[in-house]
């Protein structure tokens, strides 16, 4: 009786397993951060530290669009904070978080600026973003 070898039988619905791409596999196991980690330790701590916006070069508006968010009215939010940047010619980051824990606060508008803090403003809809994002000006 022949055999037959399931890696090379194109008959076979299944191959069977192939080989992993090396450079994935290395990615895989160095993680999100693997450039940084290779790189050293000074860069790791870059890497983290942009991540986590710690330094920022312009001003930073965090708007909270999870279901939570949304269902509270966040994407109209989200569309004022655009609406104002544009008419006020406004260079800023718009990022759109998840879901904080915080849904009774939704929608949740965070602004942070260089060299400060972030803020967190809750339950903030849209006609009431223009009041909030002066401080941009």
């Amino acid at each position: 009786m022949a055999t037959t070898d399931p890696l090379t039988d194109r008959n076979r619905c299944w191959m069977g397993p192939r080989p992993v791409n090396a450079d994935l596999l290395n990615a895989l196991k160095l993680g999100p951060l693997g450039d940084a980690k290779t790189a050293g330790e000074s860069a790791l701590q870059d890497a983290i530290a942009a991540l986590r916006r710690d330094r920022i070069a312009r001003p930073a508006i965090f708007v909270g669009t999870g279901t939570c968010g949304l269902g509270a009215g966040a994407a109209k939010t989200l569309e004022a904070v655009h609406a104002f940047l544009r008419r006020d010619q406004i260079a800023a980051d718009i990022v759109e978080v998840g879901c904080i824990g915080l849904c009774h606060e939704e929608p949740i508008l965070d602004i942070q600026l260089p060299g400060r803090c972030r803020l967190s403003f809750g339950n903030v809809v849209a006609k009431e973003v223009p009041a909030i994002l002066t401080v941009l000006r």
